[in-house]
């Protein structure tokens, strides 16, 4: 059963806004079921051309610009898939290798953050890159930003 102080959507004091690295409280204050989010899709004004460059990056490392799927579904198609696939923006691979040698200049937690934001998230959730790692969610995503700026100074 619900109290009248029980948190849902529709709650305000249950609301809170979380930008990059910062957690939101869906818990009444005081509440040691506080739960907090990281925004791991938060990308600054200005890191938007590095972030893209990082996305070409990314399919330039798995080798296409679709994640793998099960080898047991890799000749499934759907009724829907029989038409003819749209053209994707070309890899550059010039500017990926450039980038593969600047990552790889970054600091130990930064390039981690990077490689695991870019080409490992969709394999590590967050809470086991934090514990591989050692850093909590809110510092695994400042340091996937820091090191999109290292980038931007390197580049």
């Amino acid at each position: 059963m619900r109290d009248a102080h029980s948190s849902h959507p529709g709650h305000d004091e249950t609301k809170g806004i979380a930008y990059a690295g910062q957690s939101v409280s869906a818990a009444r204050p005081g509440d040691a079921r506080a739960l907090s989010s990281v925004d791991f899709h938060y990308v600054p004004p200005e890191q938007a051309a590095i972030h893209e460059r990082l996305l070409n990056w990314a399919k330039w490392v798995n080798g296409s610009g679709h994640p793998a799927s099960s080898p047991m579904f890799a000749s499934y198609r759907s009724t829907e898939v029989w038409a003819a696939p749209e053209a994707g923006q070309p890899v550059d691979s010039l500017d990926a290798k450039r980038l593969e040698s600047a990552i790889a200049t970054l600091g130990l937690v930064e390039r981690y953050a990077v490689r695991w934001h870019y080409i490992g998230s969709s394999r590590l959730s967050p809470p086991r890159a934090c514990r591989q790692i050692g850093l909590s969610k809110q510092a695994l995503a400042q340091a996937v930003i820091d090191g999109r700026e290292s980038l931007k100074g390197k580049l």
